[in-house]
């Protein structure tokens, strides 16, 4: 019979994901067998990553509760053991843990709060997912199953797995009596929330299996005792997880939890969400602004710059920009260790803002050394002369910097700030 939890995925089309981290978990084992003197075994970090995924496309594809359980605790659980030593063969002293990066690591996380009776696995979640890159509703979710829980770990909002996580983090800095409503209206949008991530209305076997399933929204749920009448009804909404943990684990090993536990108290400015600005320019008008700064407000190099970019109106991805800025003398975009594009960037620009070259000591250090140099003499030489280095953070291995006036120091950094452009302190780049 076909029992998937998401009727428009037939459970076959499921199969085939379990099978794949499967057969992900027994490569590296046999990696690790037929080869054991080769120390390169980084397939075995991957397992924790294997396992969870393959939890959930279980869940995703109609195993029950009672038979996830169970492989959660003879098979998940003594695989990861298995793992973690034989991996200590290749790794000593690396703690194996899954990274909060994937679907499969809520399924995880909801696993450890319905399969888990006494606690002892929730309360040490160190043990299971490493203190790096954890999404800030994972924290408030945690809020409401450990008690005594502190946020003593980064959170980012930019960290995030499922669909508009920070959605429903804005729905609980919210009054506690306005969240059955605003949950019910998160759910009711999931369709329209998820429709890049392959929802769809009709089986359709060409695509790949649908997972964006709101394991988060469940957990929130369950975390905070929120009453979900309003929406347990609609499609893809995990209730059987919800009504699994109220039935096994609320008054049990959550009988703790007497009163309403508020996951805004020590919840740092870094997981909640920034006050929206409001801007007197446009998207565009900031951007058009932005080259003519960059530009000294020169009209040749403002008209050279626009050939250059296009005719987008707005800003495209920073190394986009920067590399066609860079081509007309009006920038520096190079790799990391490329210090030879570096200079002639900068001298480039330098002669476009009719500066004198920069001066770089002769030295025998090559690569990022060198461009620091470029780069401190530069700034040097723009101070003198009432300019300004802007060295600006990339997502790539780039070098990425401008130069703009002194005088429009602060429009600047507002149009900066606007466009998302992020500009680095200079000990970021020494």
């Amino acid at each position: 019979m076909d029992n998937s939890r998401v009727l428009t995925v037939p459970r076959a089309q499921y199969d085939s994901e379990v099978d794949s981290p499967d057969s992900s978990v027994r490569w590296a084992f046999r990696q690790a067998e037929e080869n054991p003197d080769n120390p390169y075994q980084y397939d075995l970090i991957n397992i924790p990553k294997h396992l969870a995924n393959g939890l959930f496309y279980r869940y995703a594809r109609g195993d029950s509760l009672d038979s996830l359980k169970a492989h959660f605790y003879e098979i998940h659980i003594p695989t990861l053991e298995k793992a973690a030593a034989v991996a200590d063969r290749y790794f000593p002293g690396r703690r194996i843990r899954s990274h909060f990066e994937q679907y499969g690591s809520w399924m995880l996380l909801a696993a450890l709060v319905c399969f888990d009776d006494e606690g002892g696995m929730i309360s040490r979640i160190d043990d299971w997912f490493t203190p790096d890159c954890n999404p800030a509703l994972v924290g408030m979710v945690l809020k409401g199953f450990v008690k005594d829980f502190d946020y003593d770990r980064p959170y980012n909002l930019r960290d995030s797995v499922l669909p508009d996580e920070e959605g429903l983090v804005a729905i609980l800095l919210q009054p506690r009596p306005t969240w059955e409503r605003s949950l019910a209206a998160y759910m009711k949008q999931w369709p329209k929330r998820t429709k890049s991530y392959g929802y769809r209305e009709h089986i359709d076997e060409h695509r790949y299996a649908f997972a964006a399933l709101p394991l988060h929204l469940a957990l929130v749920v369950c975390a905070f005792d929120v009453d979900d009448s309003a929406f347990r009804h609609l499609p893809h909404y995990p209730r059987d997880l919800v009504d699994y943990y109220r039935a096994h684990v609320r008054h049990a090993r959550d009988a703790w939890r007497t009163a309403f536990v508020d996951p805004t108290i020590g919840l740092p400015e870094s997981a909640r969400p920034k006050e929206k600005k409001h801007y007197a320019l446009t998207r565009a008008e900031a951007y058009a602004r932005w080259v003519e700064l960059i530009c000294g407000e020169d009209a040749l190099l403002i008209e050279r710059a626009r050939k250059a970019l296009g005719k987008r109106k707005t800003m495209p991805p920073l190394d986009t920009a920067m590399e066609a800025l860079a081509g007309v003398g009006l920038g520096i975009n190079a790799d990391l260790k490329d210090d030879e594009t570096v200079f002639a960037h900068a001298n480039s620009m330098c002669a476009s803002w009719q500066l004198p070259a920069p001066s770089v000591p002769p030295m025998e250090q090559q690569g990022p050394a060198r461009v620091t140099a470029i780069l401190n003499a530069l700034q040097a030489l723009d101070l003198q002369r009432g300019n300004r280095l802007a060295v600006l953070e990339s997502d790539s291995d780039n070098w990425n910097a401008v130069l703009y006036s002194d005088a429009h120091a602060a429009e600047f950094a507002l149009l900066c700030e606007q466009l998302e452009i992020t500009c680095m302190g200079r000990e970021q780049w020494q």
